[in-house]
């Protein structure tokens, strides 16, 4: 039993690991080796899109295909919903012109930073949970590339799929105020957070009054509030007399009791 919750939590933290640390499978003597394309190509493309011209394709679904790379992605100028998850992407390339996309999954890959974005007017989703990024600053580059952005994961709801910038003190708010634009943050309407908030304030202060908040963080307590600890924690001896009368006095009623409860049954009988 031990060995199998050992195996159940080595199978479920692997899960949660972007897919450039996990290993490459391997295929037994009993199947097939899995098809995986470190690159997009024509033939590919054309084969996942149904589209033999591929200016037409508006909606292309590459994901889980092992990618190591997003060149190729220009031949389709024209796609506006992209899904690039599941993969082994390390960096975006090769997006410049894509001006028409505003739907891009790329979770589950190993990017680093957005470095390589381009430029995307009309993108209003990205989804990037289960990616390696770090840092608010690899953020920064949406604010000018994506400006009608509406909706930005890097975590998903059940906190499976996210990134270690999530970890950092105070992401939430540092990604609002980067992005102002944004509606959703990791699935959580932001306007419906703000109505919370503010209706929290009301019920707290019915009257109106402010919240008097200090400029910089403060101790809960002033000093000198708590009394000083003593000198020596050891109990007095006159306080371990008494405690030792005690536990005297209960053994003695408990052998009286005893004797009573004897006599009791022998009267009995």
């Amino acid at each position: 039993q031990s060995t199998w919750g050992l195996e159940s939590h080595v199978v479920s933290s692997l899960r949660r690991l972007p897919p450039c640390l996990l290993p490459e499978p391997q295929p037994t003597p009993s199947m097939a080796a899995p098809v995986t394309h470190e690159t997009l190509t024509d033939a590919l493309i054309k084969l996942r899109s149904g589209h033999y011209d591929l200016e037409t394709v508006r909606t292309l679904n590459v994901s889980h295909l092992g990618l190591k790379s997003m060149d190729g992605i220009r031949i389709c100028p024209n796609v506006e919903t992209l899904d690039l998850s599941r993969n082994r992407i390390p960096r975006l390339s090769d997006m410049a012109g894509l001006t028409r996309l505003t739907v891009l999954h790329l979770e589950s890959n190993c990017i680093e930073d957005l470095r390589g974005m381009g430029t995307h007017p009309a993108l209003t989703e990205l989804y990037l949970g289960g990616n390696v990024i770090s840092s608010i600053e690899s953020l920064r580059v949406l604010a000018t590339a994506c400006p009608a952005l509406q909706r930005l994961d890097l975590a998903d709801l059940s906190g499976k799929l996210k990134n270690p910038v999530c970890e950092t003190p105070a992401y939430f708010q540092s990604v609002v105020a980067l992005l102002p634009g944004l509606k959703t943050l990791d699935g959580q309407r932001l306007k419906y957070a703000a109505v919370y908030k503010a209706s929290a304030i009301r019920d707290l202060f019915p009257e109106g009054e402010g919240l008097d908040l200090p400029s910089s963080a403060q101790p809960w307590c002033p000093a000198g509030f708590w009394p000083p600890p003593p000198e020596s924690t050891a109990l007095p001896e006159l306080e371990l007399g008494s405690i030792r009368g005690l536990f005297s006095e209960a053994d003695a009623a408990e052998l009286r009791l005893r004797q009573a409860i004897a006599a009791s049954r022998s009267a009995g009988q």
